[in-house]
């Protein structure tokens, strides 16, 4: 009955062009049917409530009011446009209405329009009076940006919410952070240690991070003492095992692993940067030894090699000279002959996988997918140790890093020898790295 007295009522306003003087509030008759309609889930009438009321609105704040409420039966109803174009209408009208920000940034992230939903995001952060409000806000899209890998832009959203508010601790910690990724590292150093004095009273697992940020770039900057005062300092909880990976140890063991797959070039890189943090390493300078003499050896040398090794016969005697072989071969560019006699010790099954490993990687040298298919076909064997499966899996991520790195994080996510984990762990870091930032 209620319902047939409000339409009878705007009709009558209507045939008699609005001759007769309504009060302020009338509108409200037809808002509070549409709302007791959009409560029952009865969205297409309520819309039709709404529409008899925005007739009646006169004030800005009642037809803001009456469009979020059509807005939410658009959404109801699965009408994305209608509804993103009644919440605009909200903030037009009343432009400070959060709710309506937000439920376009709802809208926006399911239909995966990642540039509305931040254009939207900046929209309501700017909207705030308060500079407090306004820098949290900004800082919530750093957040979203950063999941996305989206970091340049990231980092100015940062900068941004940083200079509207310097005590901003989220602000700090992300132009430290993101500064990291892209390789700024003075200015990681700069904004954390102009600023410490703002996260240093922090609890211990709390100011962790901020320490953390602080040793990597640093170490980045190869000022190896701070970094290291900084890190003790982080060194607490999930920061742990993330510090231990700093450690001049850790850098040998993982060189050593790149000895073991013939990649002296990145095996060198490492143990210098470990003899530039302590030049008294006894197993950096053994490696290192090892490395030089095999950058050393000549065409001579490497003669002699091939005559001791033409005439190999089956059985493990000769795998250690194999293994030498292949190290000098490569140390000096000579990989075609390295892969003759990788493939000579695998027909004669001598040394497990090394001829299988040296074989790959003289292949990857020539830019030859058999590399890769090599090694992709041995992980098919039954009962392969996990030593070596492991050591095969660090090769093939190796070699798709950059050209594949999703395949290049499955390999080191499925190495399960526990040795291998400092490597693991490193060229997980190298992926990241190859994989950079994407664009908004």
């Amino acid at each position: 009955m209620k319902k047939i007295s409000t339409l009878l009522f705007l009709t009558a306003y209507l045939v008699l062009g609005g001759s007769f003087t309504l009060n302020a509030q009338d509108y409200k008759i037809f808002f509070d049917e549409g709302e007791a309609e959009r409560k029952n889930k009865n969205y297409a009438q309520a819309i039709g409530e709404f529409e008899s009321a925005l007739l009646l609105a006169k004030l800005p704040e009642a037809k803001s009011e009456i469009y979020y409420s059509k807005g939410l039966c658009h959404i109801g109803l699965k009408q994305d446009e209608k509804a993103i174009e009644s919440m605009k209408e909200v903030i037009k009208l009343t432009p400070s209405n959060k709710m309506a920000y937000n439920q376009l940034i709802r809208i926006y992230r399911t239909k995966q329009q990642l540039p509305k939903v931040i254009t939207t995001m900046d929209a309501l952060a700017n909207s705030e009076e308060d500079i407090q409000a306004k820098a949290k806000g900004k800082v919530s899209i750093v957040e979203l940006l950063y999941q996305e890998r989206i970091y340049s832009k990231a980092l100015t959203y940062a900068k941004e919410a940083y200079n509207l508010d310097a005590s901003n601790l989220g602000a700090i910690y992300y132009v430290a952070v993101l500064s990291n990724k892209l390789d700024q590292y003075t200015e990681a150093v700069n904004i954390l240690t102009t600023e410490e004095s703002k996260y240093s009273s922090l609890s211990q697992d709390a100011n962790a991070p901020y320490y953390y940020e602080l040793g990597y770039a640093l170490f980045a900057c190869e000022k190896f003492e701070e970094a290291y005062t900084a890190f003790q300092k982080a060194n607490f909880g999930q920061f742990k095992p993330k510090i231990a990976q700093f450690q001049p140890d850790h850098f040998v063991a993982v060189a050593n692993t790149y000895m073991a797959l013939y990649q002296l070039g990145e095996a060198e890189r490492l143990l210098n940067m470990v003899l530039k943090i302590d030049p008294t390493h006894a197993n950096a300078n053994l490696k290192m030894a090892e490395v030089q003499l095999a950058k050393k050896n000549d065409q001579n040398t490497i003669k002699l090699y091939e005559q001791a090794l033409t005439n190999a016969s089956a059985g493990e005697a000769f795998a250690s000279v194999f293994h030498q072989f292949y190290t000098a071969s490569f140390a000096i560019n000579e990989n075609d002959k390295a892969l003759t006699f990788a493939q000579k010790a695998i027909d004669l099954n001598i040394a497990g996988i090394d001829g299988l490993i040296a074989k790959s990687y003289a292949l990857s040298k020539q830019k030859n997918e058999e590399a890769l298919k090599l090694l992709e076909m041995a992980l098919t064997a039954e009962r392969m140790p996990m030593s070596e499966e492991g050591r095969i899996r660090l090769a093939l991520a190796e070699y798709y890093i950059g050209v594949n790195n999703n395949k290049a994080m499955d390999h080191l996510k499925n190495v399960r020898f526990s040795a291998y984990r400092g490597t693991v762990s490193y060229m997980m870091d190298k992926v990241e790295k190859a994989m950079g930032e994407k664009t908004l």
